[in-house]
């Protein structure tokens, strides 16, 4: 569990996500996924502010309002979906349906801790590496930085995708040189080997591993974790 361990230390950064997605029809595929990470990021932010001040007092409200921002622009049944990968199709209805809220429950519950007491940080979303033309992409690269307290700064990419409703939603996070999608899905996959293709006994086994990550997350701990120091 130690890859699955080590990944907890990116929670606050993974989520960096928000609200609404906004294509604009004569904008290229990069412009328009460029557009809807800065304005994510911004209202993200915004929340954290706002609420971080009930965190202690009703972490719930701040539970619900960090879901509230993040749901429309993160597709966590296709995030679920990649993770388990060939597994997929050999779940059933039932366990997609089961690791899917397993997943999502464990990513609000570790991040919300972190994005309500780790603070100094600052979010950059760069500007797009050369004239984006294409209109017809339906993946999309966006890089970005995050700046610490001391001034360290660790490169991000997030990988969104076009789905059919138009909207642009998050895929896959590269942080510091590290896929998390693909960290995530060897992970599955090696739990896999362990229980012998058991998927019941995979998805006890991440839950009760994503719990205790969710116990022991502290935004000291996120920072020593990978280096973010304030």
């Amino acid at each position: 569990m130690k890859v699955l361990r080590t990944f907890w230390g990116y929670g606050f950064v993974v989520s960096i996500w928000l609200m609404a997605s906004i294509a604009q029809a004569e904008a290229s595929a990069e412009q328009a996924a460029h557009k809807t990470v800065q304005v994510s990021v911004d209202r993200l932010l915004t929340v954290i502010g706002n609420e971080r001040k009930h965190y202690k007092s009703d972490p719930q409200r701040f539970l619900n309002a960090i879901d509230t921002a993040l749901a429309p622009s993160i597709d966590y049944r296709r995030i679920a979906g990649r993770i388990m990968a060939k597994y997929y199709k050999k779940a059933t209805k039932e366990q997609r349906k089961e690791f899917l809220q397993v997943f999502k429950q464990s990513l609000l519950k570790t991040y919300a801790k972190g994005l309500a007491e780790y603070e100094g940080y600052q979010i950059k979303v760069l500007p797009l590496a050369s004239a984006a033309t294409s209109k017809n992409k339906k993946s999309v690269k966006i890089d970005l930085e995050v700046v610490t307290a001391s001034g360290k700064n660790f490169p991000l990419s997030y990988s969104m995708y076009h789905n059919k409703k138009g909207e642009w939603k998050l895929q896959n996070v590269i942080i510091n040189g590290i896929n998390v999608g693909l960290t995530f899905r060897n992970q599955f996959a090696q739990l896999m080997r362990i229980n012998k293709g058991n998927i019941d006994k995979v998805i006890d086994a991440w839950t009760n591993e994503l719990r205790k990550q969710a116990d022991q997350n502290s935004p000291e701990g996120a920072s020593a974790t990978i280096g973010l120091e304030s």
